[in-house]
């Protein structure tokens, strides 16, 4: 993770997006190109929020790593903009959430999960699915609250923070089941000085194997994944 650098994000979706990063290790400056419309995830409880998705584009550029450029000529892309709203801090609303997106030759799957402050680790107030055509960005089924299973296995004990994350999670509908193992992990872990809220975020790509089963057709792909647990100790 590299958070002390330049940062700079810019454009929208007709003309596309740009992001320049400069660190001591890392230089990157890429552009990423919608293809797709923008679907919308919203919920008002337990976290007031809004989600903005382009659910595939194309991505270019390079990245400049340890001294050693590496040029992005034509990738896969995802973009999400998230919104929290509200006057007061958002990881005081909820435990956390967990969250993926998988890319597949036909498919997109979006997930979105809440966990209220009463819900711990096993459980999800809020709970949203959706599965698009990579292609058209058409939205094939969509699936909220009930509809949806969500099983959380190989339970990971991260004691540098105090907390633990799931090695592999699975939603499941009577039609459609998506399954993301979280093997290559980055840690983002935020405390603030003056700390009423805080988080530990575990952030995990995988590149091959993740599954999409609707229908009874099963394709594999890359994902995207994120399992967030807010630090209540912060907020003790």
């Amino acid at each position: 993770m590299y958070p002390d650098g330049l940062k700079r994000f810019y454009g929208s979706a007709l003309p596309g997006y740009n992001l320049n990063y400069i660190s001591d290790d890392v230089d990157m400056d890429l552009f990423f190109q919608t293809n797709i419309d923008k679907t919308v995830d919203q919920a008002d409880e337990p976290l007031n929020f809004t989600t903005y998705e382009h659910s595939y584009g194309t991505l270019h550029g390079s990245i400049l790593l340890d001294g050693k450029r590496y040029t992005v000529t034509h990738a896969e892309g995802y973009l999400d903009h998230m919104i929290p709203i509200g006057d007061v801090p958002w990881p005081m609303d909820m435990h956390g959430w967990s969250w993926f997106e998988v890319t597949t030759k036909k498919y997109q799957a979006v997930a979105y999960a809440v966990r209220g402050l009463g819900d711990g680790y096993g459980n999800y107030s809020y709970k949203h699915l959706t599965l698009l055509n990579k292609h058209n960005g058409k939205v094939l089924a969509e699936y909220s609250g009930d509809n949806i299973t969500i099983t959380e296995t190989g339970w990971i004990d991260e004691t540098e923070f105090g907390r633990q994350r799931p090695a592999t999670v699975a939603y499941s509908t009577p039609d459609l089941n998506v399954t993301v193992n979280a093997a290559t992990v980055a840690y983002f872990n935020y405390q603030p000085p003056l700390a009423y809220a805080g988080f530990v975020n575990f952030m995990a790509f995988q590149p091959d194997d993740a599954t999409i089963q609707y229908n009874g057709n099963i394709e594999e792909g890359s994902a995207f994944y994120e399992y967030l647990v807010t630090d209540m100790g912060v907020i003790t």
